[in-house]
């Protein structure tokens, strides 16, 4: 479902692994990682089983509107 809010549209439907894996793939190896110092490598090594619970637990954070605290971007 997509709902706009000003000039902008938001894609407020379910995380789907395709969008996954097309995000995954566009991140760039050999790069520092992010404050989660998690390197990329690891998310492009992952299978589909091990990305399936990534992709569960980025939906239930949409969801329920509860990214934890740690993962948080620290400014």
């Amino acid at each position: 479902r997509i709902v706009p809010e000003s000039n902008n549209y938001y894609n407020i439907t379910n995380i789907t692994l395709e969008e996954l894996k097309a995000a995954i793939k566009r991140m760039m190896r050999r790069k520092a990682p992010g404050p989660d110092e998690i390197p990329i490598e690891l998310f492009k090594e992952m299978d589909e089983e091990e990305l399936e619970q990534i992709r569960q637990t980025l939906h239930e954070w949409w969801e329920h509107e509860n990214v934890p605290t740690e993962i948080r971007k620290q400014e």
